[in-house]
């Protein structure tokens, strides 16, 4: 209605109000936009955004639309356009001297332009910096968590969920995913907490019902004989969940785990079978199947669960991951090899292929050719300059170590890749200096490197053990003691 009023109004009265008409255009363009993006209309956002930017072309004019137009793009899935907007952006900023006053802001647009481009380690180096003077923004702590999550760093997307939900503590999309990263953790009591939080804030949401009784099962199999009445709780109220939700499998595979821990296995093989026949997502209840059967010691079983599972599912990694794991604690290894092949030639999405291709790496360097395993983490990395996880591997061999230009080479690499603000490159770059003959000469840096790991992650235990084994060589004990202290 507005922006209607808006049009609506005669040149006479615009050129009475307006001394530059260009300003009229700005601010009409301001409006239909924060409008557009309330609305996600994504094709009226373009046009809008291209129609901006082709009327005004003086430096005071753009600098008012830019930040419009990133977002503009950004919500329209058109990252390369909003990318050249943010490059004029900045690039206008410098020219008119105004970085201080739009520095958040700024960092926002950045981080949002990174996320459009898919990459989550550019959106982390845009934030770090800003939120320690915009601490209390929460759409910054929303977006880095996020980042921290898609770049499995779970700890510290934990922190970062944590100072969203101060902010926001009424979020409770935000304290579900808070909820499923401790469940990643294995930190059950905090999971309970934070699904309890969750459901007491939207109560009707199965979602939430489900993570809680996931992480309740965990705390309560820790000592199941002691919280057998828990359990069977927690077995009356999904019961009463699967008579409105019929057709959802995880209800069905909660069943079945609490059927294990209180000793009633057939009850759980059952459900399982019913699940896969009954159910909207089949595979996750045979997956379930499979680790039963494979707990149970019934091997052939779980086997042929798994291989059903590639037939049916061939497209997707994890039962080719489940089938290849059955053969390898079997000391078949060379069907192991062979079925996470089988998987890279069917298998769709690029992360996935990821993952069978770290997985045939790592069992061709324990159980299989060395130089093969080497070779497929180095074709990863050559993919892609982005991979983190296969640079690091690399770091871990025998072989690559002994080769200090490569290690130095995959190091540079790491920090390319994680920018500025990364951890990894950091901790790897101080070990690779301790144990070189110059270490006294970089001790500085190597505790500095340290202790930003430590700062930024402070549950991670290997960047302490290399900071006590630097004071060790320095034979300062008295360090040592207190760092050990302090992390254990």
């Amino acid at each position: 209605d507005e922006l209607r009023a808006a049009d609506s109004l005669p040149q006479e009265t615009l050129e009475e109000h307006f001394f530059d008409l260009n300003n009229w255009t700005v601010a009409r363009f301001l409006l239909a936009s924060e409008l557009a993006i309330r609305r996600a209309a994504t094709t009226e956002s373009v046009s809008l955004a291209d129609e901006a930017l082709t009327a005004l072309n003086e430096k005071r004019h753009r600098v008012l639309v830019l930040p419009y137009a990133i977002r503009l793009y950004v919500a329209a899935g058109n990252p390369s356009d909003a990318r050249q907007c943010l490059d004029e952006y900045v690039g206008i900023l410098h020219t008119l001297q105004r970085q201080t006053e739009s520095r958040q802001g700024l960092a926002y647009l950045q981080a949002q332009v990174a996320k459009a481009e898919d990459d989550s380690y550019a959106v982390i180096d845009a934030l770090q910096p800003a939120i320690v003077s915009y601490a209390s923004r929460p759409e910054l702590w929303g977006l880095l968590a996020e980042a921290f999550i898609r770049t499995d760093q779970t700890r510290r997307a934990v922190s970062a969920l944590i100072r969203y939900l101060r902010l926001r503590p009424r979020d409770p999309e935000m304290r579900q995913q808070l909820t499923k990263e401790y469940l990643k953790l294995r930190d059950w009591s905090n999971a309970l907490k934070a699904a309890q939080l969750a459901e007491s804030l939207n109560p009707t949401e199965i979602i939430l019902k489900l993570l809680r009784i996931e992480a309740s099962i965990n705390i309560s199999a820790e000592d199941p004989e002691n919280n057998t009445p828990n359990l069977q709780s927690l077995a009356s109220e999904l019961v009463k969940l699967r008579t409105d939700h019929t057709d959802r499998v995880d209800i069905r595979i909660l069943q079945a785990i609490i059927a294990v821990h209180l000793d009633d296995p057939n009850t759980a093989e059952k459900e399982l079978k019913l699940a896969i026949e009954e159910c909207q997502e089949p595979l996750r209840a045979e997956m379930q199947l499979a680790r039963f059967y494979s707990r149970m010691k019934r091997m052939p079983d779980a086997v042929n669960v798994c291989q059903a599972a590639c037939e049916s599912h061939s497209e997707v990694a994890e039962p080719w991951l489940s089938l290849s794991g059955l053969h390898a604690a079997d000391a078949d290894y060379d069907t192991a090899r062979s079925c996470l092949r089988q998987g890279l030639d069917t298998v769709v999405d690029q992360r996935q292929k990821r993952s069978l291709s770290i997985s045939l790496a790592l069992l061709e360097l324990v159980h299989g050719d060395r130089a093969t395993g080497i070779s497929l983490l180095s074709e990863l990395a050559a993919q892609d300059e982005q991979e983190v996880r296969a640079r690091s591997l690399l770091l871990g061999i025998r072989e690559v170590q002994e080769d200090q230009a490569k290690v130095q080479t995959l190091i540079d690499e790491i920090q390319e890749a994680e920018r500025e603000s990364g951890l990894m490159w950091r901790l790897y770059q101080a070990a690779l200096w301790l144990a070189s003959d110059e270490w006294r000469s970089k001790q500085q840096d190597i505790a500095t490197y340290l202790q930003y790991c430590i700062d930024s992650d402070p549950e991670w235990s290997s960047p302490p053990l290399i900071l006590a084994e630097m004071y060790e060589k320095l034979q300062d004990y008295r360090r040592v003691e207190d760092i050990y202290h302090r992390t254990l």
